[in-house]
């Protein structure tokens, strides 16, 4: 094989790399996304039955 062959698999090869990495990366944040507004989601409905347990207690 030539260099420069050599070098074209080696660049593709480093594209498709990158390529799956920002996909990777992108599902990871979407995730990371989802279980901050579901943590947000259980803390407010936390506070909320905090608050009627209070109000049941007055």
């Amino acid at each position: 094989m030539s260099v420069i062959t050599t070098l074209k698999q080696s660049f593709g090869n480093l594209l498709a790399a990158f390529a799956n990495f920002k996909k990777e990366n992108t599902v990871i944040r979407e995730e990371t996304k989802k279980m901050v507004r579901e943590t947000e989601q259980t803390a407010e409905k936390k506070k909320l039955l905090d608050t009627l347990d209070i109000i049941d207690k007055l």
